[in-house]
């Protein structure tokens, strides 16, 4: 799983560039992602993610 946290990214007012670039990357060296989440900044939904 690729877990990606912040409210800009949750509320589209940035693209998660980073996640592409990690997704790839892993995927490059054997180890495909499978699921991805974005959280937001919110404690308590950064805790009932994890």
């Amino acid at each position: 799983m690729l877990f990606t946290g912040g409210d800009q990214v949750l509320h589209g007012q940035i693209v998660d560039t980073n996640a592409a670039w990690l997704a790839e990357l892993l995927f490059q060296h054997g180890l495909p992602v499978t699921s991805r989440s974005t959280v937001g900044d919110s404690l308590t939904s950064l805790v009932e993610t994890l």
